[in-house]
C-alpha cells in the first residue's frame, strides 16, 4: 500500500448476519456499502469470543495457534477477576499492525483486544483494573501512550459510569476522531462495544440493542464525513476502509454451572463460595466450556503457591477424560438436553479450539456456562436471586456468545471499500481497489489478517487463513 493511503479497521462488538439488513436500512451503513465488497457469512472462531476473535483477525490464525483460547486466563482462585489477554505478548504470530509498523506507518488503536504494549503508535489498549491494589492510569499508560492523559482530560467525563454503555463507547469514539485529527496515523484500528454490551444485558433483539446499532450507523457516519474532509485537505490521498464483527450472538434463560457439578462428583473442593484445590475446573467460554485437568490446569494461575492440582499420567488423562465425557452427557440427557455436544480436546483442536483441554462442551439454545460453583447447577431466569447458602446469584446474561461456529445462522460479517482519490484513475503499485457492490458468499474470520495485511502491502506468513483476492480488482 501507498503511503498515500489511510486504512480505518472498525469492529463493531457482535455485529452478525442477522444486523445486516437492519443496517442497510440506516443512511450511513447503506452509503458506505454502496461502493464496498463484503461477506454476509463469515465463519466465527471456536469459541466466539472476543479475545481469541480479535486475535484472530489481527493474525489469521487459529486461536490453538495463536494462544488465545478465551477471554480471561486460566485462575481458579480467582474467576470472576480473573486477567483477560490484555497484551500483545499473549498472541503467537504477526499482527497486521505489525506490517503496519515495519513499513514504518504510524497507528493508533482505541480498545483493540490483545494489543496491549504492541507496536502501535497511539494506543489506547482495552484494560482494566481487576485488583485493588492495581491502578487503572498506571495499567493504561504502561501498555498504551501518554497521549490517553489528554484523552482522559478532554473526555473523561464519558468515563464516569466506567465500562457502561453508550458512555464507553463515546468515549473510544471522541478520542478516536482526535487522534486522526491531532495526529493523523496511517492505520486506525477501532473496537466499539456498544452493541455487545446491550446485546448481553438485554437480548438480541432488544430496544437497547436496537439503539446500539442506530447509534453505531452515526458513528460511522462521522467517520465517513470526516474522512470525505480529509480526502478534499489531503489532495491525492486514499482511504481504505474495513467494517467487521467478530461474532454473533444468541439469546438464552439459563446457566450451566459445571464447577458445581464438578464439586459434587468430588473433582473440585470448595470452601464456602471459593475454588480450593482442584481435579478438574471448568472454564466458562460463554455458550461453550473447556475443561481443564492436571498439568493444564497450572499453566496460567497467577498465584502458583497457591496451587493445589495433580499431575496427570498419559493413562490417567485418558481416563478422565471417558470419565468427563460420560458424567456430562448423563447430565445432559437428565436435564433436558441442556448440552448440545461433548468434544475430547483432539476433536476441539481439530475446530480451532485448545487442544490441551480434556473435553469442550457446547451449550444448547437457551443455555450458556457461568464458572460460578454456586448452587444449583443450573439457574434460570425467575429462580431465586440468592443461593441456598444466602449468597447473591451471579447476575444471568440474556444473550452471550462463545458457541461453535456451526450452530445454523451463527455468522459475523466482513466489508472492504477503496476510496481513492479523485484524479488517481490507474492503480498505483500495490495498492487494491475493492469491487464495489461484490458479494462473497463465505469466508472465514482467519481470512480477515490476511487480507487486511494485504491492504497494508505486507503479509502474514503464518496464518491458516488466505488473502481474498475475489474481493478486488485484477
Amino acid at each position: 500500500m501507498s503511503r498515500d493511503t489511510k486504512t480505518i479497521v472498525i469492529s463493531f462488538d457482535g455485529l452478525g448476519t442477522p444486523d445486516w439488513d437492519i443496517m442497510m436500512d440506516k443512511p450511513n451503513f447503506s452509503r458506505f456499502v454502496e461502493k464496498a465488497a463484503f461477506c454476509l457469512h463469515v465463519e466465527a472462531v471456536y469459541p466466539s469470543l472476543t479475545y481469541p476473535s480479535h486475535a484472530t483477525i489481527s493474525t489469521g490464525r487459529w486461536p490453538k495457534n495463536h494462544g488465545v483460547t478465551n477471554n480471561k486466563v486460566t485462575d481458579f482462585h480467582h474467576p470472576i477477576t480473573a486477567d483477560w489477554y490484555w497484551y500483545r505478548k499473549c498472541v503467537k504470530g504477526k499482527t497486521f499492525y505489525d506490517v503496519a509498523a515495519e513499513k514504518g506507518m504510524t497507528s493508533a488503536a482505541l480498545l483493540w483486544p490483545t494489543a496491549g504494549g504492541g507496536a502501535i503508535t497511539y494506543n489506547v489498549p482495552e484494560i482494566f483494573q481487576n485488583r485493588i491494589w492495581k491502578n487503572q492510569v498506571y495499567m493504561s499508560l504502561h501498555n498504551g501512550c501518554p497521549q490517553q492523559l489528554i484523552l482522559a482530560a478532554r473526555y473523561g467525563r464519558y468515563l464516569l459510569h466506567g465500562v457502561g454503555q453508550p458512555y464507553l463507547d463515546t468515549f473510544v469514539h471522541r478520542s478516536a476522531l482526535y487522534l486522526m485529527n491531532r495526529y493523523d496515523p496511517d492505520l486506525i484500528m477501532i473496537h466499539y462495544c456498544d452493541l455487545d454490551h446491550n446485546r448481553h444485558r438485554f437480548g438480541h433483539d432488544s430496544k437497547q440493542a436496537m439503539d446500539a446499532l442506530e447509534r453505531h450507523d452515526r458513528r460511522l457516519g462521522d467517520w465517513m464525513s470526516r474522512m470525505k474532509a480529509w480526502q478534499q485537505e489531503k489532495e491525492g490521498r486514499g482511504v481504505n476502509w474495513v467494517i467487521l464483527g467478530d461474532h454473533s450472538s444468541l439469546d438464552e434463560n439459563k446457566a450451566i454451572r459445571l464447577n458445581r457439578l464438578l464439586a459434587q462428583q468430588g473433582l473440585l473442593k470448595l470452601r464456602g463460595k471459593k475454588i480450593v484445590s482442584a481435579k478438574v475446573f471448568a472454564k466458562e467460554a460463554g455458550g461453550s466450556c473447556c475443561l481443564y485437568g492436571g498439568e493444564d490446569l497450572t499453566r496460567e494461575l497467577i498465584f502458583p503457591k497457591l496451587r493445589r492440582t495433580q499431575i496427570l499420567s498419559d493413562q490417567e488423562r485418558a481416563d478422565l477424560t471417558k470419565r468427563l465425557v460420560r458424567m456430562l452427557k448423563d447430565f445432559s440427557r437428565e436435564h433436558g438436553d441442556c448440552i448440545e455436544a461433548v468434544y475430547t480436546g483432539k476433536e476441539a483442536g481439530a475446530m480451532g479450539a485448545d487442544p490441551n483441554c480434556l473435553v469442550m462442551c457446547e451449550a444448547s439454545l437457551g443455555y450458556y456456562f457461568q464458572e460460578s460453583p454456586q448452587e444449583p447447577v443450573i439457574y434460570g431466569l425467575g429462580d431465586s436471586e440468592y443461593d441456598p447458602q444466602g449468597h447473591r446469584q451471579r447476575r444471568l446474561d440474556r444473550a452471550t456468545h462463545g458457541y461453535s461456529p456451526r450452530k445454523p445462522g451463527y455468522t459475523t460479517v466482513f466489508a472492504v471499500r477503496t476510496d481513492k482519490p479523485r484524479q488517481q484513475s490507474n492503480v498505483q503499485s500495490g495498492d487494491l481497489t475493492a469491487k464495489e457492490g461484490f458479494e462473497l458468499d463465505r469466508m472465514r474470520l482467519i481470512d480477515e489478517g490476511p487480507t487486511i495485511a494485504r491492504m497494508l502491502g505486507g503479509d502474514l506468513p503464518q496464518a491458516d487463513g488466505r488473502f481474498l483476492s475475489e474481493l478486488f480488482e485484477g
